[in-house]
């Protein structure tokens, strides 16, 4: 029982030690990316139109230092149909970081002033204005592919972020989990079916909520949800492993799950940072 208590021990210590390190600054803003598809030849300005309560303190998002083409911003000033308005042109209650002209077709606004809803509307230098059907942006991020022929708007999907989590969420839990699972001294033949479904199981929900929490809390959001989202997988497998796992008494099984999730937690927390990179660079 010694050899347990120390385990259990060694443990929380890693646990303790590794979570400092994920409290980076991870802060996630409203951000929406556009790319352009069949882009006009001539010069042209892409600005998002959004229906705000109009006051005499708006915010000034248009760089200061560019020189732009009068013609064209008074042609987004001048689209105030219905209340709506052009974000980067007209001003906004709060700040969007942005630009008008993009860089290779693909145009990128964020920061807390970004709307909720919003339409894309494009304004050449020849004088052609045209204007996307409204979208809502529903998660802190989305990512949209716009065709300038017929300003169709289409949402990248999140399938990939949410396949790529899982993979590497569960590659990583079993294998420190079987570990521990050794470390035990477990037999495997009668318990590797149990310890599969069980991390399969916990994992699968684990990782749909937190992709879920990513896309519409952000990553700051994420992190906050991560410690209640761990005590919930460890508590169901406390569950499923004092009752299945089989060899030992569940005092043992009960040590044996405490021991796998705080090792498999605080190696996850450790490289959180790196994690919610890599699922924001799959969003993006």
């Amino acid at each position: 029982m010694k050899k347990f208590i120390n385990i259990l021990l060694l443990s929380a210590a890693l646990f303790c030690i590794c979570t400092p390190a994920a409290f980076a600054d991870f802060g996630s803003k409203p951000r929406v990316e556009i790319n352009l598809e069949n882009a006009p030849q001539e010069e042209y300005y892409l600005d998002l139109l959004y229906q705000p309560p109009r006051t005499t303190s708006m915010y000034d998002n248009l760089d200061k230092g560019t020189e732009y083409n009068e013609d064209m911003l008074r042609a987004l000033r001048s689209y105030e149909k219905d209340g709506w308005y052009a974000a980067m042109a007209s001003g906004t209650l709060t700040p969007v970081f942005g630009s008008l002209t993009g860089e290779n077709g693909r145009h990128v606004f964020s920061y807390v002033g970004v709307p909720d809803e919003f339409k894309i509307i494009i304004v050449t230098s020849g004088g052609d204005v045209k204007i996307s059907r409204p979208v809502k942006r529903r998660t802190m991020e989305i990512s949209l592919d716009v065709d300038f022929a017929d300003m169709s708007v289409n949402k990248k999907s999140a399938r990939v972020m949410y396949i790529v989590q899982f993979a590497g969420s569960l590659s990583a839990t079993l294998i420190i989990e079987f570990i521990i699972l050794l470390l035990f001294g477990y037999k495997i033949k009668e318990n590797l079916k149990v310890f599969l479904l069980a991390n399969i199981f916990t994992q699968l929900v684990f990782s749909a909520l937190f992709s879920t929490i990513f896309l519409f809390g952000g990553t700051f959001g994420t992190l906050l949800a991560f410690i209640p989202l761990e005590i919930c997988v460890t508590a169901a497998e406390i569950f499923i492993y004092k009752r299945k796992l089989s060899g030992k008494s569940r005092k043992i099984n009960t040590a044996y799950a405490l021991c796998a999730n705080l090792a498999s937690a605080a190696l996850t927390y450790w490289n959180l940072e790196f994690i919610l990179t890599l699922m924001t660079k799959l969003i993006r």
